[in-house]
């Protein structure tokens, strides 16, 4: 793979026009692999161009001396990436064999972006178009299983929010995607997450913190990628700190409700995975010493 691209950002009193052109460029030379992406794709061919473009425009300004509005709209096209393309993993029995799609169009995104802020918050909203998105595909060849991609249209809408006001943090994130050429939820998109830290007023200095993490179950999921539903889960952290200057010491402990939970959406897209979900650690003892200078 080898690429070529060129960049221009111009900048105005609240406005800034960005835009970049280039070209990618991926391959394979192995006569083997390319009779093996034959099998799913007769004319597949061992060498792809993909010319990249694109033009963004982002504005931003100060209104009351404390509130931040900014907005941005971005039209791009994308190269697929190589392991889209090219990847060729031969598994043995009834395990399916991954193959990447020669024949792939390259992706076009388009993007609406706005977000409003204040001192100690700001909360983003952003929705996404995107035509020939590279989505997973199931396929049979002679009994044999194969786990391939394939274009998609697809939609996204969701929104970013932090928060962090003297001793507390929050940070919250969803995204709402759907595939609209099969009409079904688009695979592999994470459920609302929910973080929120306090901690204390430094006392000689220590502090001592507390943080939840929560993670709403996903139940828009693709069935025909055999993706599940994966259950909400509620996780707490807790540690103190000693910071002295020249060194710093930390005692931390991670899950301590020893809570018994997975993340969605891991191991899809791995060509490598067992297919099975693999459980998060339970409660992990961490003891941290730094140096912050040389003695």
């Amino acid at each position: 793979m080898y690429s070529v691209s060129l960049f221009k950002k111009i900048d105005f009193s609240k406005l800034s026009i960005s835009g970049r052109a280039g070209v990618v460029h991926h391959s394979v030379e192995n006569d083997e692999r390319l009779n093996f992406y034959k099998t799913l794709y007769p004319d597949a061919e061992s060498s792809r161009w993909f010319p990249t473009v694109g033009l963004s425009a982002s504005y931003s300004t100060i209104f009351a001396e404390v509130w931040n509005v900014a907005g941005l709209i971005e039209a791009a096209t994308e190269a697929p990436e190589t392991e889209y393309l090219f990847i060729a993993v031969q598994k043995p029995m009834t395990k399916p064999n991954w193959s990447g799609n020669p024949k792939l169009n390259q992706p076009v995104r388009t993007t609406l972006r706005g977000s409003i802020g204040y001192n100690f918050f700001n909360f983003e909203a952003f929705a996404t178009r995107v035509w020939n998105y590279v989505n997973l595909k199931k396929a049979v060849v002679e009994t044999k299983p194969y786990t391939t991609y394939e274009n998609v249209d697809a939609f996204m809408l969701g929104f970013n929010f932090s928060f962090y006001w003297r001793f507390i943090e929050m940070i919250a994130g969803y995204t709402n995607a759907q595939n609209t050429t099969n009409n079904t939820p688009l695979s592999e998109i994470p459920p609302l997450s929910i973080s929120t830290k306090l901690t204390s007023p430094a006392i000689y200095n220590t502090v001592v913190y507390v943080k939840h993490t929560y993670n709403n179950a996903q139940l828009r999921v693709d069935e025909t990628l055999n993706e599940t539903t994966t259950p909400a889960w509620n996780k707490f952290d807790v540690g103190t700190v000693y910071n002295a200057g020249s060194f710093l010491i930390s005692l931390e402990i991670e899950n301590l409700t020893n809570t018994l939970y997975y993340q969605h959406l891991s191991y899809l897209r791995d060509p490598f995975s067992s297919g099975n979900r693999v459980y998060e650690p339970g409660t992990t003892v961490r003891f941290n010493f730094r140096l912050n200078q040389l003695l």
